[in-house]
């Protein structure tokens, strides 16, 4: 299981973060998506 901190904006320096996660929000909601190859929501994912 991989453990997630948060962190608000400029608090911790850009070089000690390995990578960012970013979530939105719509409506007050969180914004997941449903895999179709699991039975998992997740963070939707643009390439």
């Amino acid at each position: 299981m991989i453990k997630v901190n948060f962190y608000d904006l400029n608090t911790v320096e850009d070089k000690k973060l390995l990578f960012a996660v970013i979530m939105a929000k719509f409506n007050g909601k969180w914004i997941y998506a449903r895999h179709k190859n699991r039975q998992t929501w997740e963070i939707p994912l643009m390439i």
